[in-house]
């Protein structure tokens, strides 16, 4: 991005065998904020995303709405679009017993078993993976069936499995 800040705009990508392929709007649209805002590589590649990302959510309410043609239909695929990827964090507002049963009957494996002991204890520490940010993801926000959708969008479009 900072080498398309200064205007040269190419295809290949610097890194052998690395291509952009035709999918980097979001690459583009973020060069924007660095070269007319200033704005730090990093920090206008997450203010791209997040403003994808609240179109995404405006657009699922809208259509939504339109399918069901009521308001409140709006309101619920809005919400239902910002939380259908991981849905961990609503443990936090369930009765601490009630999340202690759930976490005795479930067996971690992954990088979640690397991470802690139990689903209890792993609520409130960050997840524990190869090439985490310096910032570390909070693992209440990780679902173990759909990766958040923040998760999937990168530099070239979402990325599904």
């Amino acid at each position: 991005m900072s080498v398309m800040a200064t205007g040269q705009i190419r295809r290949r990508f610097h890194l052998p065998g690395v291509t952009f392929n035709y999918h980097y709007f979001l690459l583009l649209f973020a060069t924007q904020f660095v070269s007319i805002g200033h704005a730090a590589v990093w920090t206008a590649l997450d203010l791209a995303r997040g403003l994808s990302m609240s179109l995404l959510f405006m657009l699922f309410g809208l259509f939504a709405r339109r399918i069901v043609d009521k308001p409140l239909a709006q309101y619920a695929g809005t919400f239902f679009a910002m939380f259908a990827g991981g849905a961990r964090w609503m443990l936090l507002l369930m009765p601490l017993s009630l999340v202690q049963r759930i976490s005795d009957s479930i067996i971690l494996i992954g990088s979640a078993a690397q991470s802690g002991q139990s689903l209890f204890d792993l609520l409130y520490k960050p997840w524990l993976i190869d090439g985490a940010p310096p910032v570390p993801f909070p693992f209440m926000f990780v679902s173990g069936v759909n990766n958040p959708a923040i998760m999937s969008l990168g530099g070239q479009g979402i990325t599904l499995p």
